[in-house]
């Protein structure tokens, strides 16, 4: 039996050539076991060893020492910045919420009152109230497999085993994370080209340029002036219904507003009209602005043709397909086309896209002894990302001239 520190460890050489196969990037630009790696120098003694990169001096097989793991990351960008809010639903199949109309005065009895008549306080006049509901729309689940006796044989150390694990779990905590996010894009694609509740023309602004991915310094003043107007209109109403799509009278407060747009807009704005400028606080906006590459809505494209995503027998997407429910690997070119191309940015109301959480992301571990393996597995049931058509929003668009 070999003596306990007699660790028996991947080489040098043995981990790169793994490397280079796995990655094709890697495997152009690196000979089999012959790269100048870290160093300058050549490494002419694997040329004649089989067992790896050796020490020049005792000629033993180097180790493998541990330093760093680089584990992906992911974020919503729209986490923390108020278009977003989440609530917690911990009972119930739909979500109600209702809506209470104001009420208009009635005139005045209490002058001119006629001696033997009698001024009625008991007439009957019901409020007006409308309630709307959503459905749950939005399970997760996804796994990994681990097998502990494997992991062991990669590290020689028990922190490098534990960052390892964590790192694993991280990139199964993104995938949620990316989930949600991607979403919320769906979904706020859905409140600009929504059939069931369409926008009203009030929600609708547009601005007329030459060509809306390259906007002139005048038309990117109009677009700021058309948004601090629409926004201004908003503040200054006591109330109007004009900016949501259930039209649903009620105040707007400018705190309570944010204004999505794309970097491209922002940073044109401040490159091409803040600097320099001899008022610059006339060109910012009063409200928060939120950035997003897309609306959402995005599809897939193969030339002219639309592409449907192709799944595995797990029902992971693993690529596209030319039919929808097609088994068929698509392997041309993939372009992507954005039904809100034209969409500059969109003044809205912080919630119009709520999530309501009933069960929160958990992982769960089960392990088969016959395998020797533990898969964890993350889930997220019974949950919604709705948007509200009673909350205010207005879309800038541009129309080319």
């Amino acid at each position: 039996m070999a003596a306990v520190n007699d660790i028996s460890g991947v080489t040098n050489v043995e981990l790169w050539n793994l490397a280079r196969k796995a990655n094709p990037t890697f495997a152009s630009h690196t000979a089999e076991g012959t790269a100048d790696l870290f160093t300058e120098r050549g490494f002419e003694a694997l040329r004649r060893s089989d067992v790896g990169a050796i020490n020049e001096f005792f000629e033993i097989s180097l180790r493998i020492g541990f330093q760093m793991l680089t584990v992906s990351r992911a974020k919503n960008p729209l986490e923390g910045k108020g278009l977003v809010q989440v609530y917690a639903t911990p009972n119930g199949g739909y979500t109600q919420r209702m809506a209470v109309k104001s009420i208009k005065p009635v005139t005045p009895k209490f002058k001119g009152l006629v001696d033997g008549a009698s001024v009625d306080p008991f007439i009957v006049r019901k409020p007006e109230a409308e309630e709307r509901f959503f459905q749950q729309n939005f399970d997760y689940q996804s796994f990994i497999t681990i097998q502990d006796f494997q992991v062991k044989t990669i590290f020689i150390s028990e922190r490098g085993m534990g960052e390892f694990v964590a790192g694993i779990m991280q990139g199964l905590s993104n995938g949620y994370t990316i989930q949600e996010f991607e979403n919320t894009l769906e979904a706020l694609n859905k409140a600009i080209n929504s059939q069931t509740y369409p926008l009203q023309d009030s929600q609708k602004v547009e601005i007329t340029v030459a060509d809306a991915s390259n906007m002139t310094n005048e038309e990117l003043t109009t677009t700021i002036l058309a948004i601090k107007d629409v926004i201004s209109a908003m503040n200054t109403s006591a109330q109007t219904g004009a900016y949501n799509a259930g039209k649903f009278a009620t105040t707007v407060d400018t705190s309570d507003l944010v204004f999505i747009t794309r970097p491209s807009f922002k940073n044109r704005v401040a490159v091409n009209l803040l600097t320099g400028a001899i008022h610059p606080e006339n060109l910012s906006l009063p409200v928060d602005t939120i950035e997003l590459q897309n609306f959402g809505g995005l599809q897939a494209k193969g030339g002219n043709a639309n592409l449907y995503p192709l799944y595995d027998a797990n029902g992971e997407q693993t690529g596209w397909t030319a039919t929808e429910g097609g088994t068929e690997a698509y392997t041309g070119d993939v372009t992507y086309d954005d039904p809100n191309k034209d969409v500059i940015g969109i003044i809205c109301q912080k919630g119009l896209i709520f999530e309501n959480k009933q069960n929160p992301y958990v992982v769960s571990p089960i392990y088969n002894p016959r395998g020797l393996y533990t898969n964890y597995w993350a889930s997220s049931a019974n949950n919604a990302i709705n948007v509200d058509p009673f909350y205010n929003m207005v879309v800038i668009k541009a129309v080319t001239a």
